[in-house]
């Protein structure tokens, strides 16, 4: 959920698959730093907190994001072109694919973003299911440790005392003796708590056992009891990405060397006794029960012979600004995220899957261009992202503003202004981007046919229906662009009819009646009820009811030239 000047909105799946996966992606940087610091062996703090940083990568949202360009999904098919006949009208352009391997890519993105929702309640549902396992491993755990509680020698709560006194700890942890078999450990829930095995205080002298406990007080010092909440909270959203594991792997080396480290400074015992206790302990519980993620044992990390390496021979630690500046580094890129940038070639693409679609039957033209919209509207939030509050409060200003220009209480001037005023870009580049995109589409894409018609893939009759069905679904796209702009035009045209108020409506009338006509034309051939021939004999008998309609007055020469341009285009 994501909340801003007070309200709350719930991202869109798509926004969170990208951010979680953009965050699995960065993690692996942030891993691969981690590792060479600790492979270098000289810094364990150092390596402590870039793998605490990859645990909080996977988890913090990205505040800022860098946009990466989009791989096909399939591979691209050659693209060949023709040009149209002499009687398309100039500047009138459409997008069309016709090959296979088209339609199937724009099949394939249509379903995997009809997925997204699919696979985020997925996600949520395993780990939802893994957020249960835990919890109640957590709590058998729990039951275990308090039904094998034993009483506790004064002489240990004292030792730990004094041991914790040592260490500058502000609160001691209890101490619990248990009898079951696990190792030395800091189990936490809301309040840490020692637990020490019977075995084990029955087995090491005083001094010993100073060792094993100034150990674990100093992952109360240190506050790892608390990194073990952010290290449950990632299992349960990413314990699919192995590496989650590897960081928890690394982490729990990093923070036993830590506290070896703490102790030795602190403490200062003889570093061979240490060593000794250490390895002594471990030998002791060879198999002891695991923990789960809440515990901090003694034997975490699993790597005993480097643990006493470090103990035995001191090793000069990495430089304070190296640190510094590679922690910076690495912290930086929490608040960053990859996000899909959707490029001219990504645009140019999806209106060849959608102008196939259409000619294919699977959707209709006015559908295929609100998904055009809906794509150029991404496109934009990828750089100027916005709440959904104000996304939609701009759609209404626009709204409003079309409304009132279209009925004619703007001028044009004024209405651009104020669309500009309301966040649109008006531009030339911005507004002719498209057709600029979809121009040279349409080049290549109809030479394409001609090819395959001057190669033999294609008759001649089949060459001339591929090119009226392109016509039709470019007079249809611009039917629907003509029919929302139709009320802004009609105010503009009236200088050209008659000036009674009666002659005025019936011009208007007229102009609907061919508008419906050539409607009905194109629903009925699209339909299968009439043929391409029976379609061409009604459409230029409505060309010819357009020119007796402008020579009698009836419509404008505007509303006629306009008419007349559409039919001709779906004429061959």
């Amino acid at each position: 959920m994501v909340c801003r000047r007070g309200i709350c909105v719930i991202p869109d799946p798509e926004f969170l698959l990208q951010a979680g996966l953009s965050n699995a992606v960065l993690a692996v940087i942030l891993a691969v730093i981690a590792f060479a610091v600790q492979r270098h062996g000289k810094s364990p703090q150092l390596a402590h907190m870039l793998w605490l940083l990859v645990l909080l990568k996977l988890l913090t949202p990205p505040l800022m994001t860098i946009p990466v360009s989009s791989m096909p999904l399939v591979a691209s098919t050659p693209v060949v072109t023709v040009t149209e006949s002499p009687t398309r009208t100039e500047g009138e352009t459409v997008t069309i694919g016709s090959t296979l391997e088209t339609m199937t890519s724009g099949v394939i993105q249509e379903r995997a973003i009809a997925m997204q929702p699919f696979l985020l309640v997925l996600w949520l549902m395993l780990s939802a299911s893994f957020a249960c396992y835990s919890i109640t491993r957590v709590a058998r755990f729990n039951r275990l440790l308090n039904a094998s509680e034993t009483q506790v020698p004064q002489e240990l709560v004292s030792l730990t005392g004094e041991v914790a006194s040592e260490l500058s700890l502000a609160h001691v942890p209890s101490v619990h003796v248990t009898t079951a078999r696990v190792s030395p450990m800091i189990w936490s829930g809301f309040r840490p708590r020692l637990y020490l095995p019977l075995a084990l205080t029955e087995r090491l002298d005083v001094a010993q056992l100073r060792c094993v406990i100034a150990h674990e007080l100093s992952h109360v010092k240190r506050g790892d009891h608390f990194i073990r909440w952010i290290e449950w909270l990632a299992m349960v959203l990413f314990f699919w990405h192995p590496l989650l594991w590897v960081a928890r792997r690394g982490l729990h080396q990093a923070e036993e060397m830590c506290c070896d480290q703490m102790v030795i400074e602190m403490l200062n015992p003889v570093r061979k006794d240490y060593a000794l206790t250490i390895a002594r302990t471990v030998r002791l519980l060879v198999q002891p029960l695991k923990a789960p993620e809440m515990a901090s044992p003694i034997n975490g990390g699993h790597q005993l012979q480097r643990r006493i390496d470090m103990m035995l021979i001191p090793t000069n630690a990495a430089s304070r600004p190296s640190r510094f500046v590679l922690f910076v580094f690495a912290a930086a890129m929490l608040p960053l995220g990859l996000l899909r940038a959707d490029s001219e070639s990504d645009y140019q693409a999806m209106q060849e899957r959608l102008d196939a679609a259409v000619l294919a039957g699977d959707i209709t033209p006015l559908q295929a261009d609100e998904r055009r919209q809906a794509f150029l509207r991404r496109q934009q939030e990828v750089t100027e992202p916005e709440s959904e509050t104000e996304a939609t409060e701009k759609r209404e200003r626009i709204r409003e503003i079309r409304a009132a220009h279209h009925q004619g209480h703007l001028t044009d001037e004024e209405f651009r202004e104020a669309l500009r005023a309301a966040g649109v870009d008006m531009s030339k580049g911005g507004h002719h981007a498209r057709a600029k995109s979809d121009r040279s589409g349409i080049e290549r894409r109809m030479r394409r046919i001609r090819a395959a018609q001057a190669e033999g893939k294609m008759t001649d009759e089949e060459a001339k229906a591929a090119i009226r069905r392109v016509r039709l679904a470019v007079a249809s796209v611009k039917q629907e662009h003509g029919e929302r702009s139709g009320a802004r035009g009609e105010h503009n045209n009236i200088k050209d009819c008659p000036e009674t108020a009666t002659e005025i409506g019936n011009c208007s009338a007229k102009a609907d009646e061919m508008f419906g006509r050539m409607r009905e034309i194109r629903i009925s051939q699209a339909d299968g009820n009439l043929t391409a021939e029976q379609a061409e004999s009604a459409y230029r008998q409505l060309l010819q009811d357009i020119r007796d309609a402008v020579e009698s007055g009836e419509m404008t020469e505007n509303d006629g030239r306009r008419a007349s341009r559409r039919i001709r285009v779906l004429l061959p």
